[in-house]
């Protein structure tokens, strides 16, 4: 009996261990708690980066925090981090950006996104604001924007409620030599990095696709190897 009162109280530290990790990992991102849905049942669209939570990595100014389940709201440009109990709206200012894995439903891929902040003098954004990197380096990075417009419809004839719509756009951006040059998706890039037609040259022969983060990062790679 002795032991076995042991053995449950050991399993008891052990759980209280983990909730309080859990906790103390939940409170290093600052926020608020969400405690409703924040949209409506009637949309179309979605305002969101991946249809559910995803596993991730948030990260502060002196480490990284993995394993955690997040979803990325692009009209309100916040991250949402959900425990078992809860979710948590991450304070913008705390966290220094964020990886998540998205999957896509009718591909069955995962693609992994890295979103941050601290930038200055870019377009209409403040230092807050999520920009996901599409190539990052010292020199040089491309950075864009996604962010998500919502569109309230009046409600059709005999409806009970309205329609609310989400549109989602994303606005590119070259930054170097703290110069930021903003860039239309595609071949807007070789515009931005001043090609003299050899880069172009080399997506036509390598068929590389410019609109693609995979794209994106062979061109950067290869113009920085000038």
């Amino acid at each position: 009996m002795k032991h076995f009162l042991l053995l449950v109280t050991a399993i008891i530290l052990l759980s209280a261990g983990r909730i309080i990790g859990q906790v103390g990992n939940i409170t290093d991102f600052g926020g608020k708690p969400m405690n409703a849905s924040r949209y409506g049942q009637d949309i179309q669209g979605s305002p969101f980066l991946s249809p559910s939570y995803q596993l991730g990595d948030i990260m502060l100014s002196k480490k990284t925090v993995s394993g955690q389940k997040l979803m990325y709201d692009m009209h309100t440009d916040e991250l949402l981090i959900k425990n078992d109990e809860s979710i948590l709206i991450a304070n913008s200012a705390t966290i220094k950006g964020f990886v998540i894995n998205v999957l896509d439903n009718t591909t069955s891929e995962s693609t992994r996104y890295t979103f941050k902040n601290g930038f200055k003098n870019i377009g209409k954004y403040d230092e807050n604001a999520f920009f996901c990197m599409y190539f990052d380096s010292e020199k040089v990075k491309v950075v864009s924007k996604k962010y998500v417009e919502k569109v309230d419809q009046a409600a059709s004839y005999g409806a009970t409620s309205k329609t609310t719509v989400f549109n989602n756009y994303e606005d590119f951006f070259l930054i170097e030599n703290n110069v930021v040059t903003p860039f239309k998706k595609g071949k807007g890039l070789l515009k931005a990095i001043k090609d003299d037609g050899k880069l172009k040259k080399y997506a036509q022969i390598n068929k590389i696709d410019i609109s693609t983060p995979a794209g994106i990062a062979k061109i950067m790679n290869q113009y920085l190897a000038k």
